[in-house]
């Protein structure tokens, strides 16, 4: 638009609403017009903004009358400082969604049902619905956590849907992967504990204690084990070899020498039932010994006919590596029918 003197303005004759700068111009009113004026600002008591604004760092917008909130970024990091009374609220119909800029979940808040922290591991709280009322702590993407509210306050449950292998759609597990501490396999539980005591992918799966659906504990690797002897009588102060193994669970009876060795610490049920094939005099034994050392005598003060069968039973407690065996002291023990003898023991705890 070219350049226009006051001399050619139009006189102003009647207001026409328009925004206008009023001049004189020797001795007559004359205007000058500003198009769009209103619609291209904002007045203080609000409007609707319809393009983007820009704010450098630590340019702050902010509410409220003392800058109660303030928005800004400080070059590092984008903040959204709450610095007045009262909390910070966020308010939404449905959810409130944490997301990444690459749009990963975060964290999503339901108004109704299961609340949600993703990662390696999250935790997450909601009312179950088929319990009113019920809380209920899901961790993960599904291990979950509940008790039945104040009706039953006394009960709670676990159900296991962590992981889930997608070669196996049976197994699922608490914690990251498979080399977690508890697996469901089609309504039994499995723990699987290292020795560190923390999950171990080297630990398998079929050594660890499974409690099935039918409410029965079965422990793999608890050392248990049952034999007897059917390659001859043993003759006195000789260890009673039982080379017929029935059970040897964990191998840690060895019939080449007759040794229970314990494989870990804690306390063990052992049996012991002979027949002995020499009574005829009196004061006649055997011994069960720990590490060599006579810890139980089955005795008789009598003499008494052959084939006499003496038995003990009995919880001993063991150390890692000690070792259980049978001694004949001074009497003979048959061994002509591994069905007339019994070693046997396993590890109660």
């Amino acid at each position: 638009m070219a350049d226009v003197k006051i001399s050619e303005l139009t006189a102003l004759t009647s207001p026409d609403g328009a925004e206008e700068l009023v001049v004189n111009d020797s001795g007559t009113t004359k205007k000058i017009t500003i198009t769009n004026a209103t619609s291209a600002s904002l007045p203080k008591a609000g409007g609707t903004m319809t393009g983007d604004t820009g704010h450098a760092d630590n340019v702050k917008a902010k509410f409220g009358a003392g800058d109660d909130l303030q928005i800004y970024h400080d070059g590092g990091h984008s903040r959204i400082k709450d610095v007045g009374t009262g909390n910070l609220v966020l308010a939404a119909s449905t959810s409130v969604n944490i997301d990444g800029n690459n749009g990963t979940n975060i964290a999503h808040f339901y108004e109704s049902g299961v609340s949600r922290f993703y990662g390696n591991v999250g935790v997450g709280v909601t009312p179950e619905a088929s319990y009113a009322g019920r809380p209920t702590l899901r961790i993960g993407a599904g291990l979950t956590i509940g008790g039945y509210g104040s009706g039953n306050p006394s009960h709670h449950w676990i159900n296991a849907n962590a992981y889930q292998a997608a070669s196996d759609a049976t197994e699922k597990y608490i914690g990251a992967d498979q080399a977690s501490q508890l697996k469901q396999t089609n309504g039994a539980f499995t723990f699987n504990v290292a020795p560190n005591g923390t999950a171990d992918a080297a630990i398998s799966w079929a050594n660890a204690m499974t409690i099935n659906n039918a409410g029965i504990v079965t422990k793999p690797l608890q050392p248990a084990f049952s034999a007897g002897r059917g390659a001859g009588n043993v003759a006195v102060n000789t260890v009673y070899v039982c080379e017929t193994v029935r059970f040897n669970i964990g191998s840690h009876y060895n019939n080449s020498n007759g040794r229970f060795t314990a494989p870990v610490s804690g306390r063990y049920h052992i049996n012991v039932n002979l027949m002995c094939n020499d009574i005829t005099q009196n004061n006649k034994h055997w011994n069960l010994r720990i590490n060599g050392s006579e810890y139980q005598r089955a005795y008789s003060t009598n003499g008494g006919a052959y084939h006499q069968r003496w038995n003990w039973n009995g919880v001993i407690s063991l150390q890692a590596n000690d070792y259980v065996d049978i001694f004949s002291n001074n009497v003979v023990l048959y061994g002509g029918n591994a069905l007339y003898s019994d070693f046997s023991g396993y590890l109660l705890g």
